[in-house]
């Protein structure tokens, strides 16, 4: 990427943040809004029962309070997603409120001109409940729940890459304000370091642009192979995205 090409990464990560918060409400058994905060119950059995913050105004230790009485009321861990551009007001929020930091993720983003060469692998559409098969197979126990939700997701975009004839790894996007989001991106163990991932972070890219995003972004843990992959790929990163969860009393 040049210096021309490099986008304002700072209101970039603004607009990740802003689209995941949108994404995540599409897994509410129930929501609750504090304030600035949203909260999301997905179910007690997925890992998706989070809050996130509105850019408007930060919130108070109290609105936090009351959003970790809410996740309490469901029988999950009270969690909130921030992003590293949150500000010092949010941050004593959350610590008063006996909120800690307990991930961090690298966000990425890459531009979607231009695009990269496709790879000569099959990648192609998949049914749900093949695509969370090979997903629940790739990522390992404990997954199958949160893939066949994921699998269902409404407007997603689910991608299977072929090798010999057999399903070799998936993704998935989603695309909001603008944004495309990718997520669920797995190998089967079999089938790993033979370029599975590069197809379907390119075949992404592509069915991005076609659906009129104006970037793609991906969160990966620090140091993976997952990371590795990516900036092969491209793509740069712009931030990281943290989750705060409530272990202590709080003042």
């Amino acid at each position: 990427m040049t210096s021309e090409q490099r986008p304002v990464l700072k209101h970039e990560l603004a607009r990740i943040a802003q689209a995941e918060a949108q994404g995540l409400l599409a897994y509410a058994q129930a929501q609750a809004s504090f304030g600035p905060v949203t909260a999301v119950f997905s179910g007690a059995a997925l890992p998706v029962n989070i809050a996130t913050l509105a850019p408007d105004r930060p919130p108070t230790a109290e609105e936090l309070r009351a959003t970790a009485s809410f996740f309490k009321s469901q029988g999950v861990q009270a969690s909130v997603q921030a992003f590293s551009n949150v500000d010092t007001e949010t941050l004593a929020a959350l610590a008063g409120a006996g909120f800690v930091l307990t991930q961090v993720l690298h966000v990425y983003l890459h531009p979607l001109q231009p695009l990269p060469q496709l790879s000569p692998l099959t990648v192609q559409d998949a049914a749900p409940e093949l695509w969370a098969d090979v997903a629940s197979s790739a990522f390992g126990p404990g997954s199958k729940a949160i893939m066949r939700v994921n699998a269902e997701l409404p407007h997603i975009t689910r991608v299977m890459a072929w090798l010999d004839d057999q399903p070799a790894g998936v993704g998935l996007m989603g695309t909001e304000l603008g944004v495309a989001m990718f997520f669920s991106g797995a190998t089967l163990p079999q089938q790993r370091n033979r370029g599975v991932q590069s197809a379907l972070l390119a075949a992404r890219l592509h069915l991005a642009a076609r659906q009129g995003a104006e970037f793609a972004s991906v969160c990966v843990t620090p140091g993976s192979d997952s990371e590795r992959n990516i900036r092969r790929a491209g793509f740069v990163q712009c931030g990281a995205r943290l989750r705060f969860e409530k272990t202590q009393p709080g003042n």
